[in-house]
């Protein structure tokens, strides 16, 4: 059974100084992801984004994820992305999820304390991994001052009082990489992120990796779990587009569309893992889980 804690895949990319893919998935893609994976032999994350599981079941979900999971060749965790609240974080844990991302960066900085805090104080009960945010990962759509750019900056010193105040695993850092396309050329501060790593004992989360420039420096600078999802549509949706502008007419199958897109979505994939240097991990992860 390759089903595992997202803390074992982190501690073993933080040894190993790789991160491990988190790929946003829903039901037509879960088996994908795993395939790509398994390709690789790289251990993966496959995330559920809270936002997507409200327009199905997250039983169906959980169940037909963490099935893929058990039946696959490598070390593999199924992530709750973004959960907002204290009740879909522990509907999460009860359908199976290995880890959960409770997203307070949107409250007052001691109400998201409060609600991660309470997340970890149950989630460790069972052995589930937690997330969290500080600062703020916005959307490469926004248009931001300079100003307000920084001010949702994760601060160093505030992210060293957080962990602490929590116990939390993981931590999601705001350093200039936003979700989704970005509308400009995005800036890491790479040294903001040196000294976050420097100042925590927890392991650092990279959002919005699509598209976001200089991923093997902040991997070398601690990262060890880096979210990607846009990247994934779009090649996702230029396989439809390819095949729909080399046919007279819709294809008669549902596969003749879906199939041609899945696998431009899984080449994506497989050039994110070995990018991330996750390739060929998988087999030392499984013989220390």
């Amino acid at each position: 059974m390759s089903l595992v804690s997202m803390n074992v895949l982190l501690a073993h990319a933080r040894e190993h100084r790789y991160a491990v893919p988190a790929f946003t998935v829903n039901l037509e893609s879960i088996e994908t992801a795993a395939r790509a994976a398994e390709e690789e032999d790289s251990p993966i994350i496959l995330m559920g984004w809270e936002g997507d599981l409200q327009r199905t079941d997250i039983r169906h979900w959980a169940a037909l994820t963490r099935a893929v999971a058990q039946s696959s060749r490598v070390p593999t965790a199924v992530h709750l992305d973004h959960g907002t609240c204290f009740r879909i974080c522990m509907e999460a844990i009860q359908c199976g999820f290995t880890s959960v991302m409770i997203d307070g960066s949107g409250k007052p900085y001691q109400e998201n304390v409060a609600v991660t805090r309470k997340v970890v104080e149950t989630a460790h009960v069972v052995g589930v991994t937690v997330e969290a945010e500080l600062g703020r990962v916005g959307q490469g759509s926004e248009k931001l001052t300079k100003a307000e750019a920084q001010q949702m900056m994760t601060d160093p010193d505030q992210a060293a009082e957080f962990v602490r105040a929590t116990g939390v695993d993981a931590l999601a850092v705001a350093v200039g990489n936003l979700h989704g396309l970005y509308k400009y050329e995005p800036k890491l501060d790479l040294e903001r992120l040196e000294e976050i790593r420097n100042k925590v004992d927890c392991f650092i989360v990279l959002h919005g990796g699509s598209g976001t420039p200089r991923r093997p420096e902040a991997i070398a600078r601690g990262v060890t779990k880096i979210n990607v999802a846009a990247d994934l549509q779009l090649a996702f949706l230029g396989g439809i587009r390819r095949v729909l502008e080399n046919v007279p007419a819709t294809p008669r199958y549902q596969a003749n569309v879906l199939v041609p897109a899945t696998d431009a979505m899984k080449e994506v994939m497989k050039a994110t893992i070995r990018e991330f240097g996750a390739c060929g991990q998988a087999a030392t992860v499984l013989l220390r889980a």
